[in-house]
């Protein structure tokens, strides 16, 4: 199964073929949630995406909310932002997924805009950036 949806998408233009993917996650569900940024250099710089599932479970379990970064985990290192939703029975649940360009302010915060524009009515939400 994983070779034959490998197969589909190999071939022609990385940023065709991610595009595609991004309209067809839309697609699948009309609460799926997608966004781009680019660079000023006209990059890729910030990827993001939130499921219908992931909407509601962090709108269920919101008292807890982490973010951690990963680096060069996949071959054209992009390093992959994850939010976590966390209740007070310490279960957490992943709410959204950013592809970052880089690991720096601006890519971090244009994946935080995207959580923000996703959860208005959270009030609880502050910018923190901790470099461990």
């Amino acid at each position: 199964m994983v070779r034959a949806h490998s197969a589909s998408i190999v071939g022609g233009d990385d940023n065709e073929a991610t595009s595609r993917e991004l309209t067809l996650f839309t697609a699948a569900n009309k609460e799926n949630v997608s966004s781009v940024v680019d660079t000023e250099a006209g990059e890729t710089g910030v990827i993001s995406l939130a499921t219908a599932h992931m909407r509601r479970i962090f709108s269920r379990f919101s008292e807890l909310l982490l973010v951690d970064c990963g680096h060069k985990t996949n071959r054209y290192n992009y390093q992959l932002l994850t939010f976590m939703s966390m209740n007070e029975f310490g279960e957490g649940t992943v709410v959204q997924h950013s592809l970052l360009e880089a690991n720096g302010d601006w890519h971090m915060d244009k994946a935080i805009c995207h959580f923000k524009r996703l959860h208005l009515w959270w009030s609880g939400i502050g910018q923190k950036l901790v470099e461990a």
